[in-house]
Order: structure tokens, then C-alpha cells, then sequence
């Protein structure tokens, strides 16, 4: 869950930072303090950087016990990454956002994607370096969702600690 949670605060961050840009108008955000709402996006950009590193520990252990027992993997892989239960986890995740639904839960869904895909071409032994490449550079007003999932990723599947590399 923490990938989840780190997704639903960058997630957050974005529909807070298009209040203030007065881009958004039918939220429960509307009347809160503007400075107030800056200091808590500020605080959720820390929550979502601090759950992304959670997070990356938690898939480097699951790639370590899918190397050590193939039954532990594969009943993680049943009871934890069952479409169902994903899709429980997202649709609650998502239900719980300011942000519009269906965008957050398309944003969810890809950014998985992308760390599960990872996850699973670690665990068969192949290494993609250009993930790896692309992984460690970060764009020019890329978002903190897809900040977040590099931030994972460059942990779980390039082997870098916390703190390498530009964030």
C-alpha cells in the first residue's frame, strides 16, 4: 500500500496546486486559507516522497523473497496482486481524491504498471538498463506522480539508494 499511498499524495499535490492556480473551482479546497493549502501540499510532497521510499523498500524485499522462494512469490502474487483486489485498492484510493475520478485512477493504474512491469522483468533475470537511463533523469516540469514512480523504480531496478540521482 505504500506505492498507492505515495501515488494518492502526489495525486493530491497536483489538484491542490490547481486550486491555488485558481484552475479549479468545485472543490472542498476552495475556501481554505491559500497559505494554509500551500503549507499542506508542501507537507503532502514530503509524504509522497517519504511513501515512495517506503515503497521501493517493500518491492526490493518482495524481488528478494521471489529470488529465495518461488511459493512465497506466488502466493503474494495471488492474494496481493489479484485484479480484484488491485482494483479494490485503486477504486478506494481514487474515491478518496479531490481529483476527478476516472483521470486518477488511469494515472494509478499506469504509474503500477510501470513499477509491477519492472518488478517482474527483475525477478526473470534480465536487467533493462535503458529503463535505468530513463529512470535517472528527470524532465523539466515533470510531475511528482511520475517523480514518484522514478524515484521507486531507481531504487527497486537500478539498485540506487534513496537520495542518488536528481529527484
Amino acid at each position: 500500500d505504500e506505492t498507492l499511498s505515495a501515488f494518492a499524495a502526489a495525486v493530491e499535490v497536483k489538484h491542490i496546486t490547481e486550486v491555488l492556480a485558481n484552475e479549479v473551482q468545485d472543490t472542498p479546497y476552495i475556501n481554505v486559507d491559500r497559505d494554509l493549502l500551500a503549507s499542506i501540499r508542501d507537507e503532502l510532497v514530503t509524504i509522497s516522497v517519504d511513501e515512495s521510499n517506503h515503497s521501493a523498500l517493500a518491492w526490493r524485499t518482495l524481488n528478494w523473497v521471489c529470488s529465495v522462494n518461488l511459493n512465497v512469490c506466488e502466493a503474494v502474487y495471488t492474494d496481493v496482486f489479484s485484479e480484484s483486489n488491485l482494483e479494490m485498492r485503486f477504486n478506494q484510493r481514487a474515491d478518496s481524491s479531490f481529483s476527478e475520478m476516472s483521470w486518477v485512477l488511469h494515472s494509478m493504474r499506469g504509474e503500477w504498471k510501470k513499477i509491477f512491469n519492472a518488478h517482474q522483468l527483475t525477478n526473470s533475470g534480465l536487467k533493462d538498463e535503458s529503463l535505468c537511463k530513463d529512470v535517472v533523469q528527470t524532465g523539466e516540469g515533470e510531475s511528482l506522480l511520475t517523480s514518484v514512480t522514478k524515484n521507486i523504480l531507481r531504487q527497486v531496478s537500478c539498485n540506487k539508494e534513496k537520495g542518488s540521482g536528481e529527484f
